[in-house]
């Protein structure tokens, strides 16, 4: 594996550079979104082409044959908004990793999901930290409905520019205006640094409409915050749809306004229960679809497979859609076994250098050994921080790798409480252990 750079190349150059490295099939993750490269896959420089995750609509390009989807967040019907083939998943449309930028922190005690804050708080605070465009008056009016029907309750909404004092008193203003009462409504700065944090704030979880959370959501459900979404029509509206239904939580999806503010009145009624529904659902989002990322990864191969090999079969049988089909069976038949068994988990230590997932405990375990064996590193002056002694921290980028590799890997994670042990962290050390029992018990491969 390895990069290519296409930064400042023109179209006509992205797309020449794209087919000289023989790609069979090019995926797209822009779609319309800002710097995107949709001018270049516009020149056909593969022969099969594919848009998935990054924009909730069509690229409106001949040249993109596929999208990625899936059978609840786009139904029977939704072909007339593409002019891509939707090639439907029998999983949702993607599968969420937590803190992909910093793998390490999903660990970390302040990233543990907590008490509900109606708990302590008294009052149930609903939330949403979604893109302020997608805040429509149709969508804070009908905010104000359910704290109107909910006595006490506050709305905490996150967003940029908010911590501008000027920005901020319009915004209140026009909550205001469409029924809010400013006094129960608090505006939260974005933070990239609280892009989960704000959530321990938050008791449940509202979804804008008509265009829907999307990642937003994934980090709402994974820190325990239950939320209510709007059914809609298409893709861009029925995210939540889709998260909720292959999550198993279809009780919190609205098919009106009316339903809306029921919904998130009745999980308001019941702080004991709603405190109960906070602690378990974690658990629950990581063990669904959502965050299954072996099933994601077998139906996502899979998908590539089918395509190529449509591809293949219309070149070879042009205009007999029989003899294609023939084609395309006779070739499934004829897959490498290995083809049709769950992905075995492997760790890539560097570009074309990937090992084993028990090649890589063992590496692990030895480079502890060493660590443990080696004179200690003289401390420096001031307060102890972050990992020092080239062996540890050889133990702690490896566990980084394979915890990128397999999540909540025991082996990796107890490694991880070694090095924090030795350091004099003992909240850290505890916290990686206890990470490593729950996997062991969640049935995590260790290796």
């Amino acid at each position: 594996d390895h990069f290519v750079r296409l930064a400042g190349f023109t179209p006509e150059q992205q797309a020449k550079a794209i087919h000289a490295q023989g790609i069979d099939i090019l995926i797209d993750l822009a779609g319309h979104t800002g710097n995107n490269g949709l001018l270049a896959l516009a020149h056909k420089p593969a022969p099969v082409q594919v848009s998935w995750l990054g924009f909730p609509a069509t690229t409106g390009l001949e040249a993109v044959d596929y999208k990625f989807s899936d059978e609840i967040t786009d139904p029977p019907g939704a072909e007339a908004q593409y002019t891509e083939h939707l090639y439907r998943l029998p999983t949702l449309f993607a599968c969420y990793r937590p803190m992909s930028r910093n793998p390490l922190w999903r660990y970390q005690p302040r990233y543990q999901v907590r008490t509900s804050p109606a708990v302590g708080n008294g009052f149930v605070t609903f939330g949403s930290c979604n893109n302020l465009g997608k805040l429509t008056d149709e969508v804070l009016a009908l905010w104000g409905k359910i704290l109107a029907a909910v006595p006490q309750s506050r709305l905490l909404i996150e967003g940029k520019n908010l911590d501008r004092p000027e920005f901020a008193q319009a915004y209140r203003d026009r909550c205001e205006r469409l029924g809010l009462p400013p006094a129960r409504v608090d505006l939260v700065a974005l933070s990239h640094d609280n892009q989960y944090l704000t959530y321990h704030r938050i008791d449940i979880a509202l979804d804008p409409f008509p265009l829907t959370g999307g990642t937003t959501t994934f980090d709402v459900l994974w820190m325990g915050v239950p939320i209510v979404s709007m059914v809609g029509e298409s893709f861009k509206s029925r995210m939540g749809v889709g998260m909720l239904t292959y999550l198993g939580r279809t009780e919190w999806l609205a098919e009106t306004p009316d339903d809306y503010v029921r919904i998130a009145a009745g999980l308001a009624a019941d702080v004991p229960a709603l405190n109960d529904l906070r602690l378990s659902l974690r658990g629950e989002t990581e063990n669904s679809p959502l965050m299954r990322e072996d099933l994601y990864n077998q139906c996502f191969g899979e998908g590539l497979r089918v395509m190529w090999l449509q591809w293949l079969a219309r070149a070879e049988h042009p205009d007999d859609p029989e003899a294609q089909e023939q084609a395309i069976q006779t070739w499934v038949q004829q897959y490498p076994q290995e083809w049709t068994q769950p992905p075995v988990p492997g760790v890539g230590l560097k570009p074309g250098h990937r090992v084993s997932l028990h090649e890589a405990h063992q590496l692990l375990q030895d480079l502890v050994e060493k660590a443990k064996a080696a004179p200690p590193t003289p401390a420096a002056p001031g307060p102890a921080q972050g990992v020092t002694g080239r062996h540890w921290v050889a133990v702690t980028e490896l566990a980084e790798l394979v915890l990128s590799a397999v999540p909540h890997d025991p082996v990796a994670l107890a490694c991880l409480a070694e090095v924090e042990h030795a350091h004099g962290h003992t909240e850290f050390a505890v916290t990686y252990l206890q990470h490593a029992t729950q996997a062991m018990g969640m049935g995590v491969a260790a290796g």
